[in-house]
């Protein structure tokens, strides 16, 4: 075993960072629902569709670093509790700096790194297109 696949499999971040995903993809589902205008309904939804694919990278990014497959009990739902749109994005948007900051520089995390970065882009955009352009409250 390589000793960046001992390394990932000792850094259960990643596998929580999946589980923070998954309660913002329940939590964000939920907000798109209860959505007070059709511009903030239809950016929520275009903004789960961003969670599912990340969220699905990650998990297999991880998979092939640690030559492991997840099992159906490995990640756990960590529950968001924003209250509205604004505070959704922002809780995503601290919350996935935090996770990209504290990543491990060995060039076995670049994929991961790489893909956080895109993530961090749309998170960007679509803070701007929640925040200025839609209702949320």
């Amino acid at each position: 075993m390589s000793e960046a696949t001992k390394t990932t499999k000792k850094n259960s971040s990643i596998i929580t960072f999946l589980g923070v995903i998954d309660g913002w993809m329940t939590r964000g589902k939920n907000l798109h629902w209860g959505a007070p205008a059709d511009d903030a309904h239809r950016r929520a939804d275009e903004l789960i569709d961003v969670l599912t694919d990340i969220k699905d990278s990650f998990a297999e990014d991880y998979m092939g670093l640690t030559g492991t497959q997840l099992t159906p009990d490995d990640v756990e739902n960590k529950p968001c509790l924003a209250e509205n749109l604004d505070d959704f994005i922002t809780e995503v948007k601290s919350t996935t700096y935090s996770f990209y900051e504290n990543l491990p520089s060995s060039t076995a995390y670049v994929g991961i790194k790489s893909e956080c970065e895109a993530f961090i882009h749309n998170i960007n955009k679509y803070s701007y297109l929640i925040k200025a352009l839609c209702k949320t409250k």
